[in-house]
């Protein structure tokens, strides 16, 4: 993402800088003790017609696979295939249907180091839909979040 992009950062409660479209806005939409939910797309508003969830929440130790996989299997995924995305890494892509119509769905359930312990204490998910010929923005910010939070 080095063209028309934008670095947001100190979005409550993630911890790391988010690069996003330029045309994008990320607007906080639920906090409690160890989580947080941005609203993160062309339309910052609950429905963006490109974008969706950035989640943070805390994995409780041991936040082993076990606890992992417990985790992400709580999480939407249009019924999609989960695919070992790394060791601490999953994701499902499909099209799915939204309000009729249908969209590129795009889910990653992510677990990463937050604290200073160097232990893995946190999961980040990222749930967004866009226009299906629009799926490679979705897949670039993905791969971006990646990069960035070494998971």
């Amino acid at each position: 993402m080095r063209d028309n992009v934008r670095t947001l950062t100190g979005l409550e409660g993630v911890g790391f800088p988010v690069k996003v479209p330029m045309d994008w806005q990320c607007t906080l939409a639920g906090r409690a003790d160890g989580y947080v939910k941005h609203h993160c797309g062309v339309s910052a508003a609950e429905s963006p017609t490109m974008g969706g969830e950035l989640i943070v929440r805390d994995c409780p130790q041991p936040c082993d696979e076990k606890r992992q996989t417990a985790m992400r299997m709580s999480e939407e995924a249009w019924g999609a295939q989960w695919v070992r995305g790394g060791q601490y890494a999953t994701y499902a892509e499909a099209l799915v249907e939204v309000d009729g119509e249908q969209r590129h769905g795009l889910v990653v359930v992510a677990y990463y180091r937050g604290g200073a312990d160097g232990l893995t204490d946190r999961q980040l998910v990222l749930r967004m839909t866009a226009p299906v010929q629009d799926g490679h923005v979705l897949r670039r910010v993905a791969t971006y979040l990646r990069d960035v939070v070494v998971f």
